[in-house]
């Protein structure tokens, strides 16, 4: 998390600055992976700063079933479930703008 304070956030807003816009989009993870604390307090910050008005409750976690081996590799149900999120995200940033 101060990784993501003291570093990432700073590197994305002077992105941000030369012109280039930002949306944040969760990423999915098990249930059980990490807390669930620190899974929001890191969806918090990056919502905060480059976030879509009204997805800051998205899902952000997920039962192992759409999970193959690994806390990145998504099965095809996880993929779906993934996929209307970010869907659902771009669609919300698009209308706004």
């Amino acid at each position: 998390i101060e990784d993501l304070k003291e570093n990432y956030i700073p590197t994305i807003n002077l992105i941000k600055s030369m012109g280039y816009r930002i949306v944040y989009i969760p990423n999915l993870t098990p249930i059980g992976c990490s807390t669930i604390d620190k899974i929001n307090e890191f969806h918090t910050i990056l919502h905060d700063n480059f976030g879509v008005d009204g997805y800051n409750k998205v899902t952000l976690q997920a039962d192992h079933k759409y999970f193959y081996n690994s806390n990145y590799h998504l099965t095809k149900e996880g993929v779906k479930i993934r996929t209307n999120i970010f869907t659902d995200h771009l669609r919300s940033y698009l209308l706004s703008k």
